[in-house]
């Protein structure tokens, strides 16, 4: 009773009810509701702009730096301003977004991206990242790419470039981005602008100089005129001019299969069949073939045919690559100024013409970034055949494809009775790295390094001198292989008394450390086994009663230079096909034959790079000038 006696006067006593009371906490909601009516703190210079500018900037010249540390490039503060300033365009955008720190992460992704291929470009074949070199990685399949990698990609390099992206992202991820004012916004948008302002002007200036007749890449691709440019700008250009040129030969191509040409071509009279075969190898430097010279056996079995063979002394490739080089020996386009692939025509569209059945028959995958250019020109032959589909699936990209899976396609053809005049094309792997894929374990026959007498033994180190190993070993297998076609189609030339021969050369050579401490055939280190190659004709009784003069004229031109842009005109001879469109000044095959200047990305083959261990200097790709003047 005491204590309710005491409660109750407590509650009575006057001004008891007016004592402030505890302070409860406050629940998150109450919290959450204050802070959305605090005032968001002003962002700073250093984190609205300069740090983000200094992130881009940095990823933008690094390809940069590593090219005047390397001495590919000249340090010139002209172009180091010119890649600060275009970063701060590609900042400018940022200061308006809400998710800031969103579109940083994205701009800085591409960037990366390009920036990784550069400096892996840069360290791995010396020389910049070119138009040359983006058509290149579009015409590469899915399988091609992870054998590139395999080839290139070293752990020091690998660690380097990841130790790149790492440092990158960490510095995205340490950057903040408070909310801005309006006005801030806008003063950081107007600094930011007026550092874009030197690119803006030299992006216009180097827009209105740039030569209308300047290609882009190796065949006379057609260039456009761009006000905007920048360290990126011509790769965006490239995607797009690249895609363009297929989507229409894509076109083209449909029409000529169609019968949709504006030409006339009548096969030779003969009242005999006709069996015309062009073998197309793969990255084959006729320096490393006995059947040339080499010091290895590793053409046992053409050598022992050379009777049977004319194996011309001094052909060499127009180009380092495949895609380039092909389009170049099959189609007009060496000869037809600016005009793109789709507006010329190939040998295909001439033996279609003459009524000739056609044929592609080929052990490399048909599946580009989109579609390569060849894998179009071969979809106009009247029987197209990929044995190799390992480019379709990312599963099946360690898979072997030997060049002797072309052998059945190849049967069925000269077994086919429904046509008496065949062009049949067999497109190899040939050495194509990596060399060690290129052969069956059977045909791994060269182990012993101390038969190799090529390089320099200063940098041929056990693991390079294996490579040697594998590559000779690739030779050793393709001599194989066009040995069995030669023998299959003999076989068939003599059981039907056909008018048959046979034209096999390489798209272009390979270095294998003979002359530099590098392997492969990037067009920047490019020496003289990038483009030296076999070139070498088997014809029938029948041919040698029935065209005699073509064989003479064959033997007279075995030790003549002749570069292989000009070898549609030689394929023309070949098939015995009459047209307006041949040029017998180009033909090996023809008694007007004239050799001309071979030039390589615009250096004199002849006086730069034949018998010259020293890697000449090349203008950025650079195609063979439109007009050329032929010798005597």
């Amino acid at each position: 009773m005491a204590g309710a006696h005491q409660l109750s006067t407590a509650i009575d006593r006057p001004g008891a009810q007016d004592a402030p009371a505890t302070p409860k906490p406050k629940r998150t909601c109450d919290r959450l509701m204050n802070a959305k009516q605090t005032v968001p703190p002003k962002t700073n210079w250093m984190q609205g702009l300069f740090l983000p500018w200094a992130l881009i900037a940095f990823v933008c010249c690094a390809p940069y730096i590593v090219y005047v540390a390397l001495g590919i490039d000249k340090f010139t503060l002209a172009e180091l301003l010119k890649r600060i300033s275009w970063s701060a365009l590609v900042v400018l955008p940022h200061v308006f977004f809400s998710y800031r720190k969103i579109y940083l992460l994205a701009s800085l992704s591409a960037l990366l991206t390009l920036g990784v291929v550069e400096i892996f470009h840069a360290i791995t074949f010396h020389g910049k990242l070119t138009i040359a070199s983006v058509f290149v990685f579009f015409e590469s399949n899915l399988s091609e790419a992870s054998q590139f990698l395999q080839m290139y990609v070293t752990p020091p390099l690998g660690a380097a470039l990841l130790a790149f992206i790492v440092v990158s992202l960490f510095g995205w991820h340490r950057l903040r981005t408070e909310p801005m004012p309006n006005a801030h916004r806008a003063t950081l948008g107007f600094v930011a602008y007026m550092f874009c302002i030197p690119f803006i002007i030299q992006s216009n200036v180097e827009g209105a100089t740039r030569d209308p007749n300047e290609p882009y890449y190796g065949e006379n691709a057609n260039p456009r005129d761009y006000a905007f440019t920048g360290p990126f700008a011509e790769v965006v250009a490239a995607v797009e001019d690249y895609k363009t040129q297929i989507d229409a030969y894509h076109e083209e191509a449909a029409k000529r299969k169609n019968g949709t040409l504006n030409f006339k071509a009548t096969p030779s009279a003969f009242d005999k069949k006709q069996l015309y075969v062009l073998i197309l190898g793969e990255s084959t430097d006729r320096n490393h073939m006995q059947i040339y010279g080499y010091t290895r056996g590793t053409n046992p079995r053409l050598t022992a045919e050379r009777d049977d063979l004319l194996v011309f002394q001094n052909v060499i490739s127009a180009f380092t690559h495949t895609q380039p080089a092909l389009k170049a020996a099959l189609t007009f386009s060496s000869q037809a100024g600016n005009k793109s692939y789709s507006e010329v025509y190939s040998i295909l569209d001439l033996a279609h013409a003459a009524g000739f059945k056609t044929y592609w028959i080929s052990n490399q995958s048909p599946i580009g970034i989109w579609d390569n250019a060849v894998s179009v020109l071969a979809s106009t032959a009247d029987e197209t055949v990929f044995v190799n589909r390992t480019g379709d699936s990312t599963a099946a990209l360690l898979t072997n494809s030997p060049d002797e899976k072309l052998l059945p396609p190849l049967e069925a053809a000269l077994n086919s009775q429904d046509a008496d005049k065949k062009f049949i094309i067999l497109h190899l792997m040939g050495a194509h790295g990596t060399y060690e894929k290129r052969y069956p374990e059977s045909f791994d026959h060269f182990t012993d390094t101390s038969t190799i007498d090529i390089g320099d033994r200063k940098y041929l180190d056990k693991e390079r001198l294996d490579k040697i190993n594998h590559y000779d070993n690739a030779i050793y297998y393709n001599d194989y292989v066009v040995s069995q076609i030669i023998g299959a189609v003999k076989g068939t030339a003599t059981t039907t008394d056909s008018i048959a021969s046979i034209v096999y050369v390489s798209d272009h050579g390979e270095e294998v450390y003979d002359t530099q401490d590098y392997f492969g055939h990037d067009w920047n280190r490019v020496r003289r086994h990038h483009v030296e190659i076999p070139f070498m004709v088997w014809v029938s009784d029948a041919f040698k009663r029935e065209r005699s003069k073509t064989v003479q004229w064959m033997q007279a031109n075995i030790d003549s230079p002749f570069q292989t842009d000009d070898l549609i005109y030689t394929l023309i001879d070949q098939l015995g096909i009459q047209t307006d469109l041949q040029d017998t000044r180009h033909s090996l095959f023809s008694a007007q034959y004239r050799s001309k200047p071979r030039l390589v990305y615009g250096v004199n083959y002849d006086t730069e790079l034949r018998d010259k261990p020293k890697k000449a200097t090349f203008a950025a790709a650079k195609a063979v000038p439109k007009t050329v003047k032929r010798g005597g």
